[in-house]
């Protein structure tokens, strides 16, 4: 096999099938179809087909690996210019160590390079990844060679699973009873809430939080799935919403609470009741991918009954 003949080019349509050959043995772990495929990379904004790299058997066609790039653009969530980022790679189990997962990265880099990119981050692309960073334990190998290309760890994020029922516990009834009893009004979201929500949750928490909010009820006609916090005067304070990615109903997440508000347990009582809705609609438990590693909103879950399950490395490399 050391002999075997391969090339680097860009995507076409045909490889769609190999391609998601290739991640179903090579990350099984990540559950990427055709839809989840097409819906973070080929109608992702920035796409640029010369961006979405596959390394191909010369003589039989096969697909061996994949390797997406992507450059900060004209996004409608705001991107750090001058930062490329590659968000997924992935070599076939027995094409392996013939160094098809090293030129994928080098061409991608290159590509970036061209194109203006001062760094290159692994993961982390805010509007939208299959996994935040890399998952070393799953995945040594591409530890190894990213680390061998010149990525650095960055910051490190941590995935957490919880446990679910239909009801919240009585602790937390009552926090919800006494935030009732001051004025406030915490249930789930109506269309006509959509407009003040997306605008807070952008100028307020994040600006791809306003987006995720907005398309997400667009796409699946749920705003009944965002609990909504208003404060005893009627402005947003906070929210908490599930599938809000890929549609997955046990995917807990985004949640926000406004700074003004912290300390009144308004983030405890939007997690349990964003929980108890998952399991009303039939998840098993509830789970995101990107968290603190501490901090208060580690410290909420962690009293909420959630532990880690993942740890991922968030890289760069500065070119």
């Amino acid at each position: 096999m050391a002999d075997r003949r391969w090339l680097i080019r860009p995507f076409i349509a045909d490889d769609l099938p190999g391609i998601i050959d290739v991640l179903s043995e090579a990350c099984p772990r990540e559950e990427i179809s055709q839809e989840r495929f097409a819906q973070h990379i080929l109608l992702d904004e920035g796409f640029h087909r010369e961006g979405l790299l596959v390394a191909i058997e010369e003589t039989t066609g096969e697909v061996m690996g994949v390797c997406y790039a992507v450059l900060a653009g004209p996004h409608r969530v705001p991107l750090p210019w001058g930062t490329g980022w590659i968000t997924l790679l992935a070599v076939g189990p027995t094409h392996r160590r013939q160094g098809v997962g090293g030129a994928l990265v080098d061409t991608a880099i290159a590509w970036l390079e061209a194109r203006g990119a001062e760094r290159v981050d692994f993961c982390a692309y805010p509007p939208g990844y299959f996994v935040p960073g890399l998952d070393a334990e799953t995945y040594p190998d591409a530890m190894s060679l990213l680390a061998s290309k010149g990525f650095e760890v960055r910051i490190t994020s941590v995935g957490q699973s919880a446990p679910i029922s239909d009801t919240i516990p009585d602790s937390i009834a009552k926090l919800k009873q006494q935030r009732l009893e001051e004025g406030y009004a915490i249930g789930p979201a109506g269309w006509g809430d959509l407009p003040e929500l997306i605008q807070w949750a952008a100028e307020k928490v994040a600006p791809d939080w306003g987006d995720i909010a907005r398309e997400e009820s667009r796409r699946r006609a749920r705003p009944d799935r965002i609990v909504l916090c208003r404060d005893p005067q009627g402005a947003v304070v906070g929210f908490s919403t599930f599938a809000s990615y890929d549609g997955d109903i046990g995917r807990f997440g985004p949640i926000g609470v406004d700074p003004s508000q912290r300390g009144k347990a308004l983030g405890a009582i939007l997690l349990a009741e964003t929980m108890a809705q998952q399991a009303r609609e039939g998840a098993s438990e509830s789970y995101f991918l990107w968290g603190e590693t501490h901090g208060p909103a580690f410290t909420m879950y962690e009293r909420a009954g959630w532990r880690v399950n993942r740890t991922f490395q968030l890289l760069r490399k500065d070119l």
